[in-house]
């Protein structure tokens, strides 16, 4: 169960007219749970989300802005419009944030504390976030006023927004490509082009991970990471595809496990090279096995690569447990 939730409902400009282009804040209805604690109000819901974003990373206490500002209105760039301070009135709901090895503690202002988990606070942040830009991409652009402080407030607050939320997002989809999480999917049917490149390297990364053997885990593995690798377009592929089979030569009886499974994938899907890289490292590690001065000692290493590369390539003809290879006596 998440001890901490943030909704916002009723999203609206601020004269509530659907046509209004020149509102740069989106305002609505906030509901905010902290453990028991319910905070509701009405609030400046955009300026509520950037604030969100950068609770990400750093720490809130109460003070000069509320994390649901009422106003939130006035923004003041830095020189390089990446960042925004963000000012308004003294009212709104407002919390503690602070962060903790791994987990992100939130006071509410009755003193109510809650630890949430750091991945699943980042999930309900961006949540939120996400639901408030889907709103914006729906309705006119905005129009500008001709002032250049306000022109470069607008500007700064929309770089930072789109910086913290690419990097909280890139986050996330690691750590769902970690667990095996099927959220995983969803995020890369909705990514931008601009993070392609950045998606694609964390699941090279997560298929070159090294895992012990276990045929049936690493398989349902190894089909959820070929599900992601599906969905990346054409010319990424490619690059996934190259990166990993340049690995091969790196495998160790650590990884074997990740890539024998991941090269029989790749050649299902018609790349046939993976194949040929399956059979030479079969040949490799079988020449190896039957060279071997000492018998090996019932299911060793060298034999579970065998056996692991010839269960991918569909040679079922042996068991290198309970039937050793068979070597040429030496001479006397």
């Amino acid at each position: 169960m998440n001890n901490f939730t943030i909704r916002g409902e009723n999203f609206h400009w601020i004269d509530k007219a659907e046509d209004n282009v020149t509102d740069l804040c989106l305002h609505g209805h906030v509901t905010v749970t902290i453990g028991d604690t319910v905070l509701t109000g009405d609030g400046n819901v955009s300026a509520a989300a950037l604030l969100l974003l950068k609770s990400l990373t750093e720490d809130h206490t109460p003070g000069e802005i509320q994390m649901v500002p009422c106003c939130g209105h006035f923004w003041c760039p830095d020189e390089a419009l990446e960042n925004v301070t963000i000012i308004g009135c003294d009212k709104g709901l407002d919390w503690t944030i602070t962060h903790e090895n791994g987990a992100v503690r939130l006071t509410a202002m009755d003193g109510e504390t809650v630890f949430v988990d750091e991945y699943a606070y980042l999930e309900e942040v961006l949540r939120f976030a996400e639901n408030v830009d889907r709103y914006f991409s729906h309705c006119p652009p905005r129009v500008l006023p001709e002032d250049s402080f306000t022109q470069n407030g607008y500007v700064a607050f929309q770089n930072e927004w789109l910086w913290r939320y690419r990097a909280g997002a890139r986050t996330l989809f690691r750590e769902f490509v970690r667990k095996g999480h099927g959220a995983a999917h969803a995020r890369l049917e909705h990514l931008e082009d601009a993070d392609v490149e950045d998606y694609a390297d964390i699941l090279i990364d997560a298929m070159a991970s090294e895992q012990r053997y276990d045929r049936q885990g690493n398989r349902d593995r190894t089909v959820y990471l070929l599900d992601l690798y599906d969905l990346f377009p054409a010319p990424e592929k490619e690059r996934i595809l190259r990166t990993v089979l340049d690995r091969h030569m790196q495998i160790s009886y650590d990884n074997m496990t990740t890539y024998a499974p991941l090269l029989k994938g790749f050649a299902g899907r018609g790349v046939t090279e993976a194949g040929e890289i399956l059979k030479k490292l079969y040949n490799h590690y079988r020449t190896a096995l039957e060279n071997r001065t000492e018998p090996p000692d019932g299911y060793d290493e060298l034999g579970g690569m065998v056996e692991l590369l010839a269960w991918e390539l569909d040679i079922r003809t042996h068991s290198w447990e309970q039937a050793p290879v068979q070597r040429t006596p030496e001479p006397p």
